[in-house]
């Protein structure tokens, strides 16, 4: 079976068949602007900060639409619920090493550990907070939106895969970054070779991340920039995914770094 997932911005993403009526579609952590339609589908949220968790609170507000499933930890799961209009939606609260079946799909759970907000190297460390103290109304609206959301963990990757699936595919969010271990690699991608890895990365781990990935029994590597609007409000640097992509490639992995809106076939 041929999955399409497409990047929507922000850590947004869908996964769906591209033989129609076979599966529900998949959503991770839909963008805050993301449109998803009346269709009934799977909502995956890894964590509860604002951007990830605003688009399904859209979405459940909508009366007019077909029931959605969600998956996502017991804060996540409490907090959606009580903005729901529909009462045929369900909710699924899970915990790393738990594993559900859902519309079809069989979802393995697993932690992960945020990427660092800041880089390591004090110089710059400083520079970068010197950029937020310059916009202190945008960098309390975050702050505001962060404490009237759900807590934000335990953070939640997510190995989906479906009979009619050959391998496979493991969306991890904003896990894979320059201290992830071995050993939450071996714990995302479980015991068979993953077909397709989808993560944000920043642009402070392009250089550590294709060391980390070229061992891993992985098909292809689809990364995007998670937090580009925000970096671009704040004047910080952007990543460099041509490049990233080109030091994949010369580790031996498939790769694609979508923009927002745009596609990537996996078979």
């Amino acid at each position: 079976m041929r999955l399409r997932m497409r990047y929507q911005g922000w850590s947004g993403c869908t996964l769906e068949s591209l033989e129609k009526g076979r599966l529900s579609p998949l959503v991770f952590d839909p963008a805050p602007d993301q449109k998803l339609g009346r269709g009934s589908k799977v909502i995956l949220i890894t964590h509860g900060h604002p951007e990830h968790v605003l688009g399904a609170v859209s979405h459940l507000k909508i009366a007019e639409r077909d029931p959605v499933s969600i998956v996502g930890s017991k804060s996540v799961c409490r907090y959606l619920r009580r903005r729901s209009r529909v009462e045929a939606d369900t909710f699924h609260a899970v915990l790393p090493g738990d594993s559900i079946m859902v519309a079809g799909w069989k979802v393995r759970v697993f932690g992960w550990d945020h990427m660092g907000l800041l880089p390591q190297d004090w110089r710059t460390k400083l520079s970068y907070l010197a950029k937020l103290a310059a916009h202190p109304l945008h960098l309390a609206g975050i702050a505001l939106d962060g404490i009237l959301g759900p807590w934000h963990k335990p953070m939640l990757g997510f190995r989906v895969e479906a009979p009619e699936i050959a391998a496979p595919v493991v969306y991890m969010g904003e896990g894979l970054h320059r201290k992830t271990t071995s050993s939450r690699i071996r714990e995302a991608f479980g015991e068979k070779p993953v077909s397709a890895l989808i993560a944000a990365v920043e642009p402070e781990d392009t250089l550590e991340l294709p060391e980390i990935l070229k061992a891993q029994a992985v098909g292809g590597v689809i990364a995007f920039e998670a937090h580009k609007i925000w970096r671009e409000r704040f004047g910080m640097p952007q990543i460099d995914l041509p490049d990233l992509k080109q030091r994949l490639l010369e580790r031996g992995l498939r790769s694609w770094t979508p923009g927002p809106g745009e596609s990537v076939e996996l078979t």
